[in-house]
């Protein structure tokens, strides 16, 4: 019932911000157990089917959201624009997320049989809300695809631990830079502008497509699922998400795209042997480090045993962390501002 109650909130909010007004001439969206109606000041008629929904929609999923988004103050919804392009995702979704679970709960003694939705017009649903919105589904799906991620990895490296892993190759990328030419700096800049670091442009972007089945999973979730999952990762329980994952994937027959997406970013060898490697002194030594959250030693170990590699084992853990990053980290990083306080 609490989960239920969570999504009614955010759509009452909207009767309650139109208090006041004249309701017999604002558009109105009724709705029940099956279908939502909705009628727009063009008399423009919407009937959405809930139960025999084949294809997402984003409109049909997130209305309440749209509605919210549509009733911020500009300079809210600015910030929320700055979030995407500074592709901070995890704040996009935590700012909204707040915003929708400030308001009271007395609201639900308005429910009855059905729910009557004032909105003042679907028509100011413009491209700069659709944006954030989709911005906010993709933050979700990254959500997902962290949680499922970690969830492989947690049992082989600590988050903290990853942390420091991340941290050390970023300063290090940094000194790299730093040490280059002012020539091949110049050519390094131009690539990434042309070429997309080498690589597809899109890898630059905060799509959420990567593993597409995972994103296909979600926008086949209900909403109950939906919250039930958004909890889950919040709360770092990472075996529960990737359950309801899977038990939707097993619907359509796609677990084996999932397992081949997680088998080939399993951790790679060389880290596998460094962890291997620890004495049980280390290992006492290192978690009275995590328990103290003392990130900068952990780097430092990290920094000196991954050096102590050769140069080939030290350039398959590099790749293993770009890819963490270019499939979530880059974009949704609920752990980032401790990540950059020792940076």
């Amino acid at each position: 019932m609490a989960k239920i109650q969570f999504f009614v909130i955010i759509c009452i909010f909207f009767v309650e911000s139109q208090s006041g007004e004249d309701y017999e001439n604002i558009p109105m969206i009724v709705s029940d157990d099956e279908s939502l109606t909705l009628t727009s000041s063009n008399s423009t008629t919407y009937i959405i089917d809930s139960k025999n929904r084949s294809d997402f929609s984003l409109f049909e999923t997130y209305l309440p959201l749209f509605m919210l988004i549509l009733d911020l103050p500009e300079k809210d919804k600015e910030k929320l624009e700055d979030y995407m392009k500074d592709k901070t995702y995890e704040k996009l979704k935590y700012e909204i997320d707040a915003k929708v679970k400030k308001y009271p709960n007395t609201v639900l003694n308005k429910l009855n049989n059905s729910i009557i939705y004032n909105i003042q017009t679907i028509d100011q649903i413009d491209e700069k809300t659709t944006k954030v919105v989709t911005g906010y589904h993709n933050a979700s799906i990254y959500n997902a695809i962290r949680s499922v991620w970690l969830k492989q990895l947690r049992p082989f490296l600590p988050i903290i631990d990853q942390l420091a892993i991340m941290q050390y190759f970023s300063q290090r990328k940094a000194a790299e830079y730093e040490r280059m030419s002012i020539w091949a700096r110049i050519w390094e800049n131009l690539s990434m502008w042309m070429y997309g670091r080498t690589k597809n442009r899109a890898v630059l972007e905060c799509y959420a497509n990567h593993p597409k089945c995972v994103r296909e999973a979600m926008e086949q979730l209900t909403m109950e699922q939906r919250i039930d999952l958004d909890l889950a990762a919040d709360e770092n329980q990472f075996e529960l998400v990737d359950e309801i994952i899977r038990k939707k994937l097993e619907e359509n027959n796609m677990t084996q795209e999932l397992d081949d997406w997680l088998n080939d970013n399993r951790p790679p060898k060389s880290l596998e042997i460094i962890l291997e490697e620890r004495t049980d002194v280390e290992e006492d030594a290192l978690q009275r480090l995590r328990d103290n959250g003392v990130l900068s030693s952990l780097k430092h170990y990290y920094k000196a045993v991954i050096e102590s590699r050769n140069l080939a084992d030290q350039e398959e853990i590099r790749q293993f962390v770009d890819s963490m990053n270019d499939t979530f980290a880059r974009c949704f990083d609920p752990l980032r501002e401790q990540f950059f306080s020792n940076f």
